[in-house]
C-alpha cells in the first residue's frame, strides 16, 4: 500500500515541476493555449513584472 502512495507522490511532484517549467518557459504563445482555461488568455506570464508591456 505504501508503494502506491509513494509513486503517486513522486508523479505529482514531477507533474508540478513540469507545469512550473512549462508556465515559466519563454514560449508564451505556446503556453497560452494551456493557460487559456484559467481566464487570463495568452499572456499568463505577464501577470507579474511585465504586466504593462503585455497589456
Amino acid at each position: 500500500m505504501l508503494q502506491i502512495y509513494d509513486m503517486l507522490f513522486v508523479i505529482t511532484k514531477l507533474f508540478e515541476a513540469f507545469l512550473y517549467l512549462y508556465k515559466n518557459s519563454p514560449h508564451s504563445a505556446f503556453t497560452g493555449s494551456l493557460a487559456s482555461g484559467h481566464g487570463s488568455g495568452k499572456h499568463r506570464r505577464g501577470i507579474g513584472q511585465n504586466r504593462d508591456r503585455t497589456a
